[in-house]
């Protein structure tokens, strides 16, 4: 979806520190994009970078590059904690319905 214009484009937008890091509103309106509602397309250009190799973090505060081995491990322990979350609520959710719903059990 995105040219390698794109990502080097982004890749210079987006500034080393956690203290400096960007919204997606931010980071939408330099990259030209629209800036309203979810930024989807800078969501989508972001998970294409990391996909190539630009490890782009992100937290409540925006986005940001790291240099900092501490930031990026508890980064990294995060979306372990978030998929195992995820995970979980799946297998409640399928839980739940199956226990409601015994007629759709397979």
């Amino acid at each position: 979806m995105f040219t390698q214009d794109h990502i080097n484009k982004l890749a210079s937008i987006i500034l080393i520190g956690k203290e400096n890091a960007l919204t997606a509103k931010q980071i939408a309106i330099r990259m030209g994009f629209n800036s309203s509602g979810t930024q989807q397309d800078t969501r989508k250009l972001i998970r294409q970078a990391n996909n190539q190799g630009i490890f782009i973090l992100s937290s409540s505060k925006g986005f940001w590059i790291s240099n900092n081995e501490q930031e990026v491990e508890e980064y990294v322990d995060s979306l372990w904690l978030r998929s195992a979350q995820i995970s979980q609520r799946a297998k409640n959710i399928t839980t739940w319905w199956l226990n409601s719903h015994p007629e759709e059990a397979k």
